[in-house]
Formats: structure tokens, sequence, C-alpha cells
């Protein structure tokens, strides 16, 4: 069933806007307020409103705890909201945080079994996942989508949107044949439920394209993130920030093609998408600032690379905790900028304190490693 998505996400904000301020002005002690507004707060991150999303839920939590003292379903539904926001945002220990809170609020509210814990539990797994914690993520998910499927059924949309919460833990542990198995499984279903054209679907085509991707099969890559970016813009409009990560994704898949030209024109249009939607930065705006720089590279602009290396590193080192992957790829990506420019005397120590690093976070004969022994050995001889 074709669905769309975009107006619905329109018609539900205007909707609950005005039921909020019609419970404002004639009960704001209503029970029903904190519920309003937390559902307005979804509605208008569904349109791309991630600031205004946050206020609601800021908000839909101030009044919960008011109207309701002690735990309460809403409550935990505005702590899940500020955290599932945090992580959007790149806020990850705030994020973990709140995630947390709802998730042990939601397990003294109901049995162990029920959709709202699943919940929590597939949020936490998100978040570690970004802190790189792979195996506790891969639990998370794990947990949370056998949870749905007992509680919700195998065909229930949060059940099939969990088969996507496994594929990316599978992805992090270079599982890519079988996350492409286990896609290949869940799209029928998918399809079946949701309908060709809605947003879910768009996020299986990522993960499709994503693991195709990793198994270098580029031009089924490339189909999958084209379909899945058609989707987002027409579900959800054509500055969602999850239009421009599939614009991302496009642009990784391109520029590994040699495609370079069609690499920067889709990360510019994600770099546009996700500036306006986070003017603080977050981890999208650094990695693509890093994507641009790679671009660059290859181009030969090794001055402009890295100005665009420099300005993603000082991103992220604002946005992860020391140690993080993330960072020392940034780290890396400046040195070889550095060769690239002949500025050999500020690369080569970077590179050799880099080493061993690089070693310790994958292994010896890694192919991270090698390419900064391949720098120190040309800027030596």
């Amino acid at each position: 069933m074709s669905r769309d998505n975009l107006g619905e996400f329109e018609r539900a904000a205007d909707l609950l806007s005005r039921s909020v301020e019609i419970l404002k002005r004639t009960d704001p002690q209503s029970p029903e307020l904190p519920a309003t507004l937390n559902q307005l707060a979804k509605a208008r991150f569904n349109l791309g409103h991630v600031e205004e999303a946050k206020m609601l839920s800021e908000e839909a939590l101030e009044t919960a705890n008011r109207t309701f003292p002690g735990d309460h379903e809403q409550t935990a539904l505005a702590l899940n909201n500020l955290g599932w926001l945090a992580y959007e945002e790149s806020r990850l220990v705030e994020a973990e945080k709140y995630n947390r809170e709802a998730l042990e609020m939601r397990m003294r509210l109901y049995d162990d079994e029920h959709e709202a814990v699943a919940e929590s539990l597939v949020n936490l797994g998100a978040v570690a996942l970004e802190l790189k914690r792979i195996d506790e993520a891969a639990d998370l998910y794990q947990r949370g989508y056998e949870m749905r499927r007992r509680v919700l059924g195998d065909d229930h949309p949060l059940t099939i949107s969990s088969a996507g919460n496994v594929l990316a833990a599978l992805e992090a542990q270079h599982e890519y044949a079988r996350g492409l198995e286990l896609i290949d499984e869940a799209m029928p279903t998918a399809i079946r439920v949701l309908g060709n054209e809605h947003p879910d679907i768009a996020y299986l085509e990522v993960m499709r394209g994503r693991q195709l991707r990793f198994l270098e099969r580029f031009d089924e890559a490339d189909s999958a993130f084209t379909e899945a970016l058609r989707i987002e813009r027409l579900t959800r409009g054509p500055d969602h920030p999850y239009v421009g990560y599939a614009q991302i994704q496009l642009g990784v898949v391109r520029a590994a093609d040699g495609r370079f030209d069609e690499a920067e024109s889709a990360y510019r249009e994600a770099l546009r998408i996700y500036r306006a939607a986070y003017p603080g930065g977050d981890r999208n705006v650094a990695n693509i600032l890093g994507k641009l720089a790679e671009v660059a590279l290859e181009r030969g602009s090794a001055e402009e690379a890295l100005q665009l290396a420099r300005e993603s590193r000082e991103l992220f080192g604002r946005l992860f905790p020391d140690g993080h992957t993330e960072l020392l790829q940034g780290d890396t990506l400046i040195a070889f900028c550095l060769v690239a420019a002949g500025r050999a005397d500020e690369a080569r120590p970077l590179l050799e304190d880099l080493l061993p690093e690089v070693v310790a976070a994958t292994s010896e004969d890694s192919r991270s490693a090698e390419r900064i022994r391949e720098a120190l050995d040309s800027i030596s001889s």
C-alpha cells in the first residue's frame, strides 16, 4: 500500500499542535497534555524540525513530572524521546542517561515482556553501537528484536524495524553476507505489511546498500541507495536528515567506484541538509566533511583536503570521548593530508604516534596500519 507519509506527518503535526494550544488554554493540568506534547514532538521530528522536537520533549517531561508524580508511562516516554533526540544530535552520554532512565522506569511499570521495554533496549543498543561497544549493542538489539517478536508478532512494523537494528550489529561485526541474507528474508514481509513506499522500507534499502558496498557490489549498492533516497524524499520531504543520510551513502559508494564528481555532489547536498537541521553540528556533519576531504585528496587538492579534515576532526572531538575510533580516523586523515601537501615535518611525528594506536585498535597487519607505514616510507625516502 502506497502512503503519502509526508502529508500524514503534516496533518498530524497540525492537529496535535492545535490540541496542545487548546489544552494549555482550557485545562493546563489535563492528564492528556503530556501525551499530546510527546506525540507532537515525534510529529515535528518526522518533519525535520529537530530543535522544536527537543523543546517539546523537554516540556513533555516537565509536564509529566508535575502531572504524574513518580513513575508514569508518559514520563518514561518523554525520557525515551529525549534520549533518542540526544542520540540524533550525537550527545551520546546524555542519550545513554535518558535511555537508561527510561528503561529502568519502564521495567518498574511493566512486566519484563512489554513493547516499551523493547523500545528502550533498542535505543540503548543504538548508543552502544555508536560508542563502538559492539558486543553490547548486538546483545541489546537482539533482546529488543526477540521481545518485539514475542509481544508484537513478526508482522508488526516495529518488529520489522528491529530486524534492521540487528542488521546494523551484524555489519559492525563484519558479517556482511549474513546481513544481506537477513534483509532478503525480511524485505518481502516488510513490503507486504508496510507497502513499497514507507520509511522503514527506505531504511532496509539503506542497509541492503551498505552490505552490498562492503561486498564491493557497487552497482547494486547504488541502486539500493537511490531507491532509499526516493522513498525518504517522498515520505519525509527534501530536507529531512534521513534524506541527507541516504545522500551520504550514495556519495560513499560513488567515491568507492571512482565517481568523485557525483560523490561530491551527494556529499554537498547532505551537508546542506544536516547543517540546516543541526546548526551546532553533529556526527554526520563531521563525517561528511571528512568524506569531502577524501574527495579533495583524490583530486590532488591537498590544502583544501587538510582544511576539511581539520574541521571534521575538531567537530568529532566535541562529540566523542577520547579514544573513540572516529578521532583516530580523523587524526589519520589529517596526517595523510599533510603528506599530500608536502608538509613532511608535520606529518612524520603524527604518523609515528598514530601507528601504535591504529595497530592496537585494529591489528598489526590491518590495511589502516599498512597505509600509515606506506606514508612514513614515502616521506622518509
